[in-house]
């Protein structure tokens, strides 16, 4: 109840406000980052609500302050973990309070049975906040155990259920920006090792570790990109979204697809260009075009002076293999940005349509 109050609020708020407010007041929400902003809030209801019973607000505002996720799927799928977790930390914390005092075997002995039991349930998701529960409750337990007991748990759950409603109705997060910075990361991650691959030809072999370095930064990235388009999808389950927005998506999808496939093909021309190369003319001219054509789509290489250049050279099954990676990734890039024209028209219909509204 108090959660969708302060949500009527919220919204009324920047109703209330004009539109060019509304903005500035988000992105100031955004600065500080969308996660610390719902902490903030969910440690105030928790805590206001736990002196409005009358109960300790400290075990609460522990689980409210480390149960955030990145989407409110995640909140709820951890919940029962970690009201179970907790469970367990403070039946032992009072068990092992009521046989040893607060000594300090105590709290080594909660510790050890709260990881070892959690662990043999599978609930890693609560480890945390069932660490910090067990840990907190041994120097506060008193000769009321039971009730102690009962009052912390009830205080657990309180900041389980108010972080996961605040994760739910309050600022929901929009994955789609952060999705479109990685996917251009990416392509200029592509170009730098066009660049690499280049210059290994022409120079020779350079720093292996370099180059494994940035291969590793760019599975990372991928790895990244991949969990963010899950993320606005669970997002969505739970929250309204317009049939741009899924085009968008989709169509980053298909993009994510791509790089993976231009990837695939840029790392094995890494291999070949680590290996001892006669530089041919004929594979620079495709390099140089593939550069520029990721830095200006609008210049698409000319497959007659391909074709007219080939025939003056004898390649070699290196030279062949190259020449294969190559082309596909002209291809692929060719895809990507045929992807990104149809996302500059939606977008550019989106803005006529407002436009004549207005």
């Amino acid at each position: 109840m108090v959660i969708l109050l302060m949500q009527r609020v919220y919204l009324n708020f920047l109703h209330y406000k004009c539109k060019a407010n509304r903005k500035r007041i988000l992105t100031m929400i955004r600065l500080f980052g969308g996660r610390i902003f719902k902490t903030g809030i969910s440690v105030f209801i928790t805590a206001f609500l736990c002196q409005l019973f009358t109960w300790p607000p400290t075990f609460a505002v522990i689980t409210a302050l480390v149960t955030i996720e990145p989407t409110a799927k995640e909140s709820i799928r951890k919940a029962p973990a970690r009201f179970q977790a907790s469970s367990i930390a403070a039946s032992f914390a009072v068990l092992f309070t009521f046989i040893f005092s607060d000594s300090s075997l105590a709290y080594a002995l909660t510790a050890v049975f709260t990881l070892m039991i959690c662990t043999k349930l599978k609930l890693e998701d609560g480890l945390l906040v069932a660490a910090l529960t067990g840990m907190a409750m041994i120097s506060i337990v008193q000769e009321a155990y039971m009730a102690t007991l009962l009052m912390r748990l009830g205080g657990t759950t309180l900041g389980l259920l108010i972080s996961t409603c605040v994760n739910i109705f309050i600022l929901p997060p929009n994955y789609l920006l952060k999705i479109s910075k990685t996917s251009t990361q990416l392509m200029n991650r592509m170009e730098n090792i066009l660049v690499y691959v280049t210059n290994n030809i022409k120079q020779g072999n350079s720093s292996r570790n370099e180059i494994k370095q940035v291969i590793a930064k760019i599975e990372e990235e991928i790895a990244h990109y991949q969990q963010l388009i899950q993320y606005q999808k669970d997002e969505w389950r739970f929250h309204k979204f317009s049939r741009k927005d899924v085009f968008y998506l989709r169509q980053k999808e298909r993009h994510l697809n791509i790089l993976k496939q231009a990837f695939i093909h840029l790392f094995q021309l890494v291999n070949l260009s680590l290996k001892e190369l006669t530089p041919s003319p004929y594979l620079m001219r495709l390099l140089q075009d593939t550069i520029l054509h990721l830095k200006q789509p609008s210049k698409q290489p000319n497959e007659e002076d391909y074709f007219h250049l080939r025939t003056q050279y004898t390649l070699n099954d290196n030279h062949l293999k190259i020449e294969e990676n190559m082309l596909a990734i002209q291809q692929l890039i060719m895809q990507y940005q045929m992807n990104e024209e149809k996302l500059r028209k939606l977008n550019e219909r989106i803005i006529n349509v407002e436009n004549t509204s207005i």
